[in-house]
Protein backbone atom coordinates (compact mmCIF):
# COMPACT_ATOMS: atom_id res chain seq x y z
CA UNK A 1 0.00 0.00 0.00
CA UNK A 2 1.25 3.32 -0.66
CA UNK A 3 2.01 5.96 1.82
CA UNK A 4 1.30 8.73 -0.32
CA UNK A 5 -2.31 9.40 0.17
CA UNK A 6 -1.45 9.37 3.79
CA UNK A 7 1.32 12.10 3.37
CA UNK A 8 -0.96 14.02 0.50
CA UNK A 9 -3.79 14.05 3.36
CA UNK A 10 -1.52 15.44 6.12
CA UNK A 11 0.04 17.99 4.25
CA UNK A 12 -3.35 19.02 3.39
CA UNK A 13 -4.87 18.97 7.34
CA UNK A 14 -1.42 20.99 8.20
CA UNK A 15 -1.61 23.73 5.54
CA UNK A 16 -5.22 23.97 6.78
CA UNK A 17 -4.48 24.31 10.25
CA UNK A 18 -1.63 26.49 9.08
CA UNK A 19 -4.41 29.09 7.34
CA UNK A 20 -6.84 29.10 10.12
CA UNK A 21 -3.88 30.15 12.50
CA UNK A 22 -3.14 33.07 9.90
CA UNK A 23 -6.52 34.30 10.12
CA UNK A 24 -6.58 33.95 14.23
CA UNK A 25 -4.25 35.89 14.46
CA UNK A 26 -4.72 38.51 12.07
CA UNK A 27 -8.17 38.81 13.13
CA UNK A 28 -7.12 39.46 17.28
CA UNK A 29 -4.22 41.52 15.75
CA UNK A 30 -6.73 43.58 13.46
CA UNK A 31 -9.78 43.78 16.49
CA UNK A 32 -7.22 45.14 18.74
CA UNK A 33 -5.90 47.26 16.77
CA UNK A 34 -8.69 48.99 15.93
CA UNK A 35 -9.96 48.84 19.57
CA UNK A 36 -6.66 50.49 20.64
CA UNK A 37 -6.28 53.50 17.83
CA UNK A 38 -10.23 54.19 16.42
CA UNK A 39 -11.17 54.39 20.30
CA UNK A 40 -8.98 56.94 21.92
CA UNK A 41 -5.40 58.89 20.78
CA UNK A 42 -5.35 58.52 24.80
CA UNK A 43 -3.28 55.15 26.01
CA UNK A 44 -6.20 53.35 27.46
CA UNK A 45 -6.47 54.07 30.75
CA UNK A 46 -3.58 54.96 33.60
CA UNK A 47 -2.15 52.28 34.83
CA UNK A 48 -0.58 51.76 31.29
CA UNK A 49 0.84 54.28 31.89
CA UNK A 50 3.08 53.40 35.08
CA UNK A 51 3.42 50.21 33.34
CA UNK A 52 5.54 52.10 30.21
CA UNK A 53 7.55 54.19 33.20
CA UNK A 54 8.64 51.77 35.22
CA UNK A 55 10.20 49.80 32.30
CA UNK A 56 11.57 53.05 31.12
CA UNK A 57 13.44 53.21 34.85
CA UNK A 58 14.21 49.46 34.73
CA UNK A 59 16.05 49.95 31.03
CA UNK A 60 18.06 53.57 32.68
CA UNK A 61 18.72 50.91 35.63
CA UNK A 62 20.53 48.15 33.36
CA UNK A 63 22.30 46.20 33.54
CA UNK A 64 20.41 45.73 36.91
CA UNK A 65 17.10 45.08 35.66
CA UNK A 66 14.66 46.28 38.13
CA UNK A 67 13.58 49.94 39.55
CA UNK A 68 15.29 51.84 41.34
CA UNK A 69 14.17 52.52 45.09
CA UNK A 70 10.31 53.63 44.43
CA UNK A 71 10.44 57.37 46.57
CA UNK A 72 7.61 59.11 44.80
CA UNK A 73 4.68 58.57 47.04
CA UNK A 74 6.11 58.42 50.67
CA UNK A 75 3.14 59.63 52.26
CA UNK A 76 1.39 56.50 51.47
CA UNK A 77 1.75 52.94 52.03
CA UNK A 78 3.97 52.26 48.63
CA UNK A 79 6.77 54.09 50.19
CA UNK A 80 10.38 52.92 49.13
CA UNK A 81 10.92 50.42 52.32
CA UNK A 82 7.34 48.83 51.62
CA UNK A 83 6.98 48.99 47.67
CA UNK A 84 7.53 46.53 45.28
CA UNK A 85 7.47 45.95 42.27
CA UNK A 86 4.69 43.57 41.87
CA UNK A 87 4.60 43.30 38.00
CA UNK A 88 8.42 42.96 37.36
CA UNK A 89 8.25 40.13 34.68
CA UNK A 90 5.11 42.57 32.64
CA UNK A 91 7.79 45.69 33.58
CA UNK A 92 10.70 43.40 31.97
CA UNK A 93 8.70 42.13 29.02
CA UNK A 94 7.85 45.96 27.87
CA UNK A 95 11.56 46.53 27.64
CA UNK A 96 11.45 46.53 23.88
CA UNK A 97 8.87 49.14 23.95
CA UNK A 98 10.44 51.69 26.46
CA UNK A 99 12.90 53.01 23.72
CA UNK A 100 10.01 54.85 21.78
CA UNK A 101 7.63 57.20 22.84
CA UNK A 102 5.86 56.29 26.19
CA UNK A 103 2.66 57.61 25.13
CA UNK A 104 3.16 55.32 21.83
CA UNK A 105 4.71 52.27 23.98
CA UNK A 106 1.32 52.04 26.45
CA UNK A 107 -0.79 51.58 22.79
CA UNK A 108 1.19 49.66 20.76
CA UNK A 109 2.55 46.84 23.41
CA UNK A 110 -1.23 45.62 24.27
CA UNK A 111 -1.83 45.00 20.99
CA UNK A 112 1.43 42.81 20.59
CA UNK A 113 0.69 40.98 24.02
CA UNK A 114 -3.12 40.54 23.52
CA UNK A 115 -2.84 39.22 20.32
CA UNK A 116 0.04 36.90 21.55
CA UNK A 117 -2.47 35.35 24.32
CA UNK A 118 -5.00 34.68 21.94
CA UNK A 119 -2.39 32.52 19.95
CA UNK A 120 -1.89 30.74 23.06
CA UNK A 121 -5.62 29.82 23.12
CA UNK A 122 -4.84 29.26 19.00
CA UNK A 123 -2.20 26.70 20.43
CA UNK A 124 -4.68 24.93 22.93
CA UNK A 125 -7.62 24.72 20.31
CA UNK A 126 -4.88 22.72 18.24
CA UNK A 127 -4.17 21.13 20.92
CA UNK A 128 -7.97 19.94 21.92
CA UNK A 129 -7.67 18.76 17.79
CA UNK A 130 -10.67 21.14 17.87
CA UNK A 131 -12.14 20.91 14.42
CA UNK A 132 -13.63 24.06 14.79
CA UNK A 133 -10.88 26.20 16.02
CA UNK A 134 -12.06 29.31 14.46
CA UNK A 135 -15.61 29.63 15.71
CA UNK A 136 -14.11 28.88 19.16
CA UNK A 137 -11.77 31.35 18.79
CA UNK A 138 -14.11 34.07 17.94
CA UNK A 139 -16.51 33.22 20.45
CA UNK A 140 -13.75 34.06 22.71
CA UNK A 141 -12.64 37.14 21.43
CA UNK A 142 -16.04 38.65 19.65
CA UNK A 143 -18.25 37.80 22.78
CA UNK A 144 -17.55 41.09 25.36
CA UNK A 145 -16.62 44.64 24.06
CA UNK A 146 -15.64 45.07 27.76
CA UNK A 147 -13.65 42.38 27.20
CA UNK A 148 -12.06 44.10 24.19
CA UNK A 149 -11.69 47.33 26.30
CA UNK A 150 -10.02 45.79 29.14
CA UNK A 151 -7.63 43.99 26.81
CA UNK A 152 -6.60 47.13 25.31
CA UNK A 153 -5.35 48.47 28.57
CA UNK A 154 -1.51 48.48 28.99
CA UNK A 155 -1.82 46.25 31.81
CA UNK A 156 -0.48 42.61 32.71
CA UNK A 157 -3.83 40.58 32.32
CA UNK A 158 -2.79 41.22 28.60
CA UNK A 159 0.11 38.77 29.79
CA UNK A 160 -0.88 36.70 31.99
CA UNK A 161 -4.22 35.25 30.02
CA UNK A 162 -2.06 33.95 27.92
CA UNK A 163 0.31 32.14 30.62
CA UNK A 164 -2.95 31.13 32.33
CA UNK A 165 -4.26 29.35 29.07
CA UNK A 166 -0.92 27.34 29.25
CA UNK A 167 -0.44 26.51 32.98
CA UNK A 168 -3.98 24.90 32.22
CA UNK A 169 -2.63 23.24 28.94
CA UNK A 170 0.31 21.84 30.79
CA UNK A 171 -1.46 20.78 33.56
CA UNK A 172 -3.51 18.57 31.42
CA UNK A 173 -0.63 17.19 29.17
CA UNK A 174 1.46 16.38 31.82
CA UNK A 175 3.73 18.94 31.05
CA UNK A 176 5.29 19.11 33.93
CA UNK A 177 8.57 20.86 33.64
CA UNK A 178 6.92 23.10 31.55
CA UNK A 179 4.50 23.82 34.21
CA UNK A 180 6.64 24.91 36.94
CA UNK A 181 8.44 27.12 34.61
CA UNK A 182 4.99 29.01 33.54
CA UNK A 183 4.13 29.21 37.06
CA UNK A 184 7.59 31.12 37.55
CA UNK A 185 6.83 33.30 34.72
CA UNK A 186 3.16 33.93 36.15
CA UNK A 187 4.39 34.63 39.58
CA UNK A 188 6.57 37.54 37.96
CA UNK A 189 4.19 39.23 35.61
CA UNK A 190 1.33 39.29 38.09
CA UNK A 191 1.83 37.22 41.37
CA UNK A 192 -2.19 36.75 41.94
CA UNK A 193 -1.26 33.57 43.76
CA UNK A 194 -4.72 32.40 44.52
CA UNK A 195 -5.63 32.32 40.59
CA UNK A 196 -2.37 30.50 39.28
CA UNK A 197 -3.04 27.61 41.95
CA UNK A 198 -6.96 27.14 40.94
CA UNK A 199 -5.91 27.19 37.30
CA UNK A 200 -2.92 24.89 37.88
CA UNK A 201 -5.22 22.81 40.41
CA UNK A 202 -8.14 22.49 38.74
CA UNK A 203 -5.97 20.71 35.98
CA UNK A 204 -3.82 18.01 38.20
CA UNK A 205 -7.27 17.29 39.91
CA UNK A 206 -9.20 16.42 36.75
CA UNK A 207 -5.66 14.55 35.31
CA UNK A 208 -5.93 12.63 39.07
CA UNK A 209 -9.57 11.09 38.41
CA UNK A 210 -8.33 10.56 35.18
CA UNK A 211 -5.42 8.86 35.56
CA UNK A 212 -6.70 6.98 39.00
CA UNK A 213 -3.16 8.40 40.26
CA UNK A 214 -1.86 12.10 42.36
CA UNK A 215 -0.03 13.90 39.68
CA UNK A 216 2.62 14.66 42.77
CA UNK A 217 5.32 15.72 40.24
CA UNK A 218 3.13 18.24 38.77
CA UNK A 219 2.18 19.45 41.91
CA UNK A 220 5.48 19.37 42.97
CA UNK A 221 6.35 21.65 39.82
CA UNK A 222 3.35 24.20 40.65
CA UNK A 223 4.98 24.46 44.12
CA UNK A 224 8.42 25.06 42.77
CA UNK A 225 7.33 27.90 40.25
CA UNK A 226 5.23 29.84 42.47
CA UNK A 227 7.66 29.56 45.05
CA UNK A 228 10.48 30.67 42.82
CA UNK A 229 8.76 33.53 41.80
CA UNK A 230 8.35 34.60 45.27
CA UNK A 231 12.43 34.16 46.19
CA UNK A 232 13.81 34.94 43.49
CA UNK A 233 12.08 38.27 43.18
CA UNK A 234 14.39 41.68 43.15
CA UNK A 235 12.91 43.01 45.97
CA UNK A 236 12.38 40.34 48.10
CA UNK A 237 11.46 39.49 51.03
CA UNK A 238 9.36 42.98 50.55
CA UNK A 239 7.79 41.41 47.73
CA UNK A 240 5.74 38.75 50.27
CA UNK A 241 3.81 41.24 52.41
CA UNK A 242 3.00 43.61 49.43
CA UNK A 243 1.56 41.00 47.53
CA UNK A 244 -0.92 40.46 50.80
CA UNK A 245 -1.20 43.70 51.01
CA UNK A 246 -2.43 44.37 47.57
CA UNK A 247 -4.58 41.43 47.57
CA UNK A 248 -6.30 41.87 50.91
CA UNK A 249 -6.98 45.67 49.38
CA UNK A 250 -8.35 44.58 46.15
CA UNK A 251 -10.47 42.17 48.40
CA UNK A 252 -12.59 45.28 50.37
CA UNK A 253 -13.00 47.47 46.44
CA UNK A 254 -16.40 48.08 45.45
CA UNK A 255 -16.02 50.57 43.07
CA UNK A 256 -14.47 50.63 39.41
CA UNK A 257 -13.21 47.65 37.95
CA UNK A 258 -13.54 45.80 41.58
CA UNK A 259 -17.68 46.28 41.49
CA UNK A 260 -19.49 43.76 39.89
CA UNK A 261 -20.94 43.92 36.14
CA UNK A 262 -23.44 46.21 35.74
CA UNK A 263 -26.99 44.81 34.93
CA UNK A 264 -27.40 46.62 31.76
CA UNK A 265 -24.20 45.14 30.74
CA UNK A 266 -24.24 41.55 31.53
CA UNK A 267 -26.86 40.60 27.86
CA UNK A 268 -24.12 42.18 25.98
CA UNK A 269 -21.44 40.72 27.64
CA UNK A 270 -22.18 37.41 29.14
CA UNK A 271 -25.05 36.43 26.91
CA UNK A 272 -23.38 34.56 24.36
CA UNK A 273 -21.02 33.26 26.58
CA UNK A 274 -23.96 31.93 29.08
CA UNK A 275 -25.48 29.95 25.92
CA UNK A 276 -22.33 28.56 24.67
CA UNK A 277 -21.28 27.37 28.80
CA UNK A 278 -24.81 25.76 28.91
CA UNK A 279 -24.98 23.88 26.04
CA UNK A 280 -21.34 22.84 27.04
CA UNK A 281 -22.64 22.07 30.20
CA UNK A 282 -25.44 19.80 28.91
CA UNK A 283 -23.64 18.00 26.54
CA UNK A 284 -20.88 16.79 29.61
CA UNK A 285 -23.22 15.91 32.24
CA UNK A 286 -25.89 13.97 29.18
CA UNK A 287 -24.17 13.50 26.14
CA UNK A 288 -21.85 10.65 25.14
CA UNK A 289 -18.16 10.29 27.21
CA UNK A 290 -15.93 12.77 25.54
CA UNK A 291 -12.90 12.11 24.04
CA UNK A 292 -10.86 14.31 26.42
CA UNK A 293 -12.97 14.12 29.75
CA UNK A 294 -9.97 15.60 31.69
CA UNK A 295 -9.83 18.99 29.41
CA UNK A 296 -13.94 19.22 29.02
CA UNK A 297 -14.30 19.31 33.24
CA UNK A 298 -10.69 21.46 33.40
CA UNK A 299 -12.30 24.02 31.04
CA UNK A 300 -15.86 23.43 32.85
CA UNK A 301 -14.20 24.29 36.35
CA UNK A 302 -12.40 27.31 35.39
CA UNK A 303 -15.31 28.50 33.25
CA UNK A 304 -17.34 28.23 36.35
CA UNK A 305 -14.58 29.75 38.15
CA UNK A 306 -14.43 33.17 36.24
CA UNK A 307 -18.00 33.48 36.07
CA UNK A 308 -18.25 33.37 39.40
CA UNK A 309 -15.54 35.93 39.93
CA UNK A 310 -16.66 38.20 37.23
CA UNK A 311 -20.01 38.17 39.05
CA UNK A 312 -18.00 39.82 41.73
CA UNK A 313 -15.15 41.79 39.95
CA UNK A 314 -16.00 43.20 36.46
CA UNK A 315 -11.93 42.23 36.27
CA UNK A 316 -12.17 39.27 36.12
CA UNK A 317 -14.14 39.13 32.24
CA UNK A 318 -10.23 39.80 31.35
CA UNK A 319 -10.14 35.84 31.97
CA UNK A 320 -13.54 34.56 31.48
CA UNK A 321 -14.26 34.63 26.99
CA UNK A 322 -11.31 32.00 26.54
CA UNK A 323 -11.99 29.63 29.45
CA UNK A 324 -15.56 30.04 27.64
CA UNK A 325 -14.59 28.92 24.33
CA UNK A 326 -11.85 25.77 25.54
CA UNK A 327 -14.92 24.53 27.23
CA UNK A 328 -17.00 24.35 24.84
CA UNK A 329 -14.16 23.41 22.31
CA UNK A 330 -13.65 20.14 24.79
CA UNK A 331 -17.48 19.15 25.14
CA UNK A 332 -19.25 20.92 22.21
CA UNK A 333 -16.77 20.45 19.14
CA UNK A 334 -18.38 17.10 17.64
CA UNK A 335 -22.04 17.82 18.20
CA UNK A 336 -21.41 21.31 16.94
CA UNK A 337 -19.91 19.37 13.54
CA UNK A 338 -23.34 16.82 13.84
CA UNK A 339 -25.17 19.78 13.60
CA UNK A 340 -23.53 21.85 10.61
CA UNK A 341 -23.93 18.25 8.52
CA UNK A 342 -27.16 17.76 9.39
CA UNK A 343 -28.00 21.29 8.15
CA UNK A 344 -25.96 21.70 5.48
CA UNK A 345 -26.73 17.96 3.95
CA UNK A 346 -30.39 19.04 3.26
CA UNK A 347 -29.48 21.71 1.22
CA UNK A 348 -28.91 22.14 -2.61
CA UNK A 349 -26.05 23.60 -4.58
CA UNK A 350 -27.24 27.21 -4.35
CA UNK A 351 -27.80 27.23 -0.98
CA UNK A 352 -25.38 24.80 0.25
CA UNK A 353 -22.57 27.63 -1.13
CA UNK A 354 -24.29 30.31 0.92
CA UNK A 355 -24.33 28.36 4.21
CA UNK A 356 -20.57 27.54 3.54
CA UNK A 357 -19.87 31.47 3.44
CA UNK A 358 -22.69 32.02 6.18
CA UNK A 359 -19.93 32.07 8.82
CA UNK A 360 -17.41 34.05 7.21
CA UNK A 361 -20.13 36.67 6.82
CA UNK A 362 -21.30 36.43 10.24
CA UNK A 363 -17.41 36.54 11.70
CA UNK A 364 -17.36 39.63 9.90
CA UNK A 365 -20.53 40.86 10.95
CA UNK A 366 -19.61 40.48 14.74
CA UNK A 367 -15.96 41.12 14.41
CA UNK A 368 -17.17 44.74 13.13
CA UNK A 369 -20.46 45.25 15.67
CA UNK A 370 -18.18 44.03 18.97
CA UNK A 371 -15.27 46.23 18.07
CA UNK A 372 -17.38 49.55 16.89
CA UNK A 373 -19.07 48.75 20.64
CA UNK A 374 -15.60 48.25 22.71
CA UNK A 375 -14.39 51.54 20.50
CA UNK A 376 -17.11 53.57 22.17
CA UNK A 377 -15.94 52.24 25.55
CA UNK A 378 -12.70 53.11 25.15
CA UNK A 379 -14.22 56.45 23.86
CA UNK A 380 -15.93 56.89 27.17
CA UNK A 381 -13.39 55.82 29.79
CA UNK A 382 -10.37 57.81 28.21
CA UNK A 383 -8.51 61.14 28.00
CA UNK A 384 -9.45 62.99 24.84
CA UNK A 385 -6.27 64.04 23.92
CA UNK A 386 -2.69 62.49 24.38
CA UNK A 387 -0.30 63.29 26.60
CA UNK A 388 -2.89 65.20 28.61
CA UNK A 389 -0.88 66.02 31.24
CA UNK A 390 2.63 66.29 29.92
CA UNK A 391 2.98 70.35 29.74
CA UNK A 392 2.02 70.64 33.77
CA UNK A 393 4.40 67.76 34.46
CA UNK A 394 7.15 69.44 32.58
CA UNK A 395 6.50 72.94 34.91
CA UNK A 396 6.52 71.36 37.34
CA UNK A 397 10.03 69.95 37.11
CA UNK A 398 11.62 73.24 36.40
CA UNK A 399 9.97 75.14 38.73
CA UNK A 400 10.59 72.78 42.15
CA UNK A 401 13.39 71.54 43.82
CA UNK A 402 14.55 67.71 43.74
CA UNK A 403 12.09 65.71 45.82
CA UNK A 404 9.27 68.52 46.71
CA UNK A 405 5.80 67.31 47.49
CA UNK A 406 3.63 68.19 45.09
CA UNK A 407 -0.30 67.76 46.39
CA UNK A 408 -1.92 66.10 43.11
CA UNK A 409 -6.08 66.44 44.26
CA UNK A 410 -6.71 62.94 41.97
CA UNK A 411 -5.18 59.63 42.64
CA UNK A 412 -5.62 59.20 38.85
CA UNK A 413 -3.42 62.14 38.10
CA UNK A 414 -0.03 60.53 39.29
CA UNK A 415 1.08 58.33 36.82
CA UNK A 416 0.53 61.03 33.92
CA UNK A 417 2.62 63.39 36.50
CA UNK A 418 4.49 60.93 36.96
CA UNK A 419 5.33 59.44 33.54
CA UNK A 420 7.03 63.17 32.86
CA UNK A 421 8.30 63.98 36.36
CA UNK A 422 10.29 62.05 38.06
CA UNK A 423 12.14 64.78 40.54
CA UNK A 424 9.17 65.58 42.64
CA UNK A 425 7.39 63.67 45.28
CA UNK A 426 3.00 63.39 45.08
CA UNK A 427 0.32 62.68 47.76
CA UNK A 428 -1.51 59.97 46.09
CA UNK A 429 -1.08 57.98 43.59
CA UNK A 430 -2.46 54.47 42.25
CA UNK A 431 -5.09 54.12 44.67
CA UNK A 432 -6.51 56.62 47.69
CA UNK A 433 -6.24 53.41 49.77
CA UNK A 434 -2.74 53.99 50.28
CA UNK A 435 -2.95 57.22 51.53
CA UNK A 436 -5.64 55.74 54.33
CA UNK A 437 -3.54 53.10 55.09
CA UNK A 438 -0.38 54.91 56.18
CA UNK A 439 -1.73 58.75 56.71
CA UNK A 440 -5.16 58.67 58.18
CA UNK A 441 -4.89 61.79 58.94
CA UNK A 442 -3.94 63.05 55.35
CA UNK A 443 -6.67 61.12 54.14
CA UNK A 444 -9.46 62.76 56.36
CA UNK A 445 -8.15 66.44 54.99
CA UNK A 446 -8.15 65.25 51.75
CA UNK A 447 -11.19 63.35 51.87
CA UNK A 448 -12.91 66.87 53.79
CA UNK A 449 -12.38 68.59 50.65
CA UNK A 450 -13.88 66.00 48.19
CA UNK A 451 -16.89 65.44 50.52
CA UNK A 452 -17.31 69.32 51.05
CA UNK A 453 -15.52 71.34 49.13
CA UNK A 454 -14.07 72.72 52.12
CA UNK A 455 -11.05 74.96 50.73
CA UNK A 456 -9.67 75.32 54.10
CA UNK A 457 -9.01 71.71 53.81
CA UNK A 458 -6.54 72.28 50.87
CA UNK A 459 -4.21 74.94 52.83
CA UNK A 460 -4.31 72.54 55.56
CA UNK A 461 -3.05 69.29 52.85
CA UNK A 462 -0.30 71.99 52.18
CA UNK A 463 0.71 73.02 55.77
CA UNK A 464 0.48 69.14 56.37
CA UNK A 465 2.48 68.22 53.08
CA UNK A 466 5.35 71.64 54.11
CA UNK A 467 7.51 72.64 52.62
CA UNK A 468 4.84 71.60 49.52
CA UNK A 469 4.05 74.88 47.61
CA UNK A 470 1.84 73.58 44.65
CA UNK A 471 -1.33 71.45 44.18
CA UNK A 472 -2.76 70.26 41.08
CA UNK A 473 -6.33 70.58 40.37
CA UNK A 474 -7.10 68.19 37.24
CA UNK A 475 -10.03 68.07 34.59
CA UNK A 476 -10.70 64.51 36.82
CA UNK A 477 -12.31 67.05 39.72
CA UNK A 478 -15.79 67.63 39.78
CA UNK A 479 -16.17 71.31 37.79
CA UNK A 480 -17.75 72.86 40.73
CA UNK A 481 -14.21 71.98 43.14
CA UNK A 482 -12.29 72.86 40.27
CA UNK A 483 -13.96 76.42 40.00
CA UNK A 484 -13.64 76.88 44.01
CA UNK A 485 -10.59 76.31 43.25
CA UNK A 486 -9.74 78.87 40.50
CA UNK A 487 -12.07 81.58 42.39
CA UNK A 488 -10.87 81.40 45.68
CA UNK A 489 -8.58 84.36 47.16
CA UNK A 490 -6.65 81.76 49.46
CA UNK A 491 -4.92 80.40 45.92
CA UNK A 492 -3.38 82.05 43.20
CA UNK A 493 -2.81 80.07 39.89
CA UNK A 494 0.71 79.33 39.03
CA UNK A 495 -0.02 77.26 35.55
CA UNK A 496 -3.44 76.27 33.44
CA UNK A 497 -3.70 74.71 30.73
CA UNK A 498 -7.21 73.14 29.22
CA UNK A 499 -6.52 69.54 31.81
CA UNK A 500 -5.51 71.10 34.76
CA UNK A 501 -4.57 74.02 36.97
CA UNK A 502 -1.30 74.20 39.30
CA UNK A 503 -2.15 76.50 42.00
CA UNK A 504 0.10 78.07 44.60
CA UNK A 505 -1.31 79.31 48.29
CA UNK A 506 -1.51 83.28 48.27
CA UNK A 507 0.29 83.99 51.43
CA UNK A 508 3.11 81.42 51.06
CA UNK A 509 4.67 80.14 52.88
CA UNK A 510 1.98 79.36 54.95
CA UNK A 511 1.72 80.31 58.62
Amino acid sequence: MSLRPLRDRAAILASASTLRAVAASLLAVGVFGYVQYRGSAHAVGVDGLFHIKAANLIRENLPRPWMPPFHWLERTALRHDRFADFHWGFHLLLLPFSWIDPEAAAKAAPVVFASASFMALCFLLHRLSARHRLTWFSVALLSSPIFLMRLSQNKAPTVMLGLLLLIAWAAIERRDTALGLLCLAAGWVYPVVPLILAIAGAGLVCRAFTERRLPWRGALSVFAGISGSLLLHPDFPRNIPFIFMNLSEASMFRAGEFAPLRPRDILGNVGLLSVVYLLSLHQIVFGPRLRRPEAAWTFFILSSLMGLLTARYVRAIDYLPPFVALFAASALDERLGEWIGRLTGRLRPPWLALARAAPVLLLAAAAAAQSVKARDIVARNSASIPRRLEQAARWLAANTSEGEMVVNLSSGDFEELWLYDTKNTYLVGINVSFLRAESPGLFDVYARFYQSGDIQALRKLLQETAPARYLVASDRLPLPLLDAIASSPLFDTAYHDRSCIIAEASDFPLR
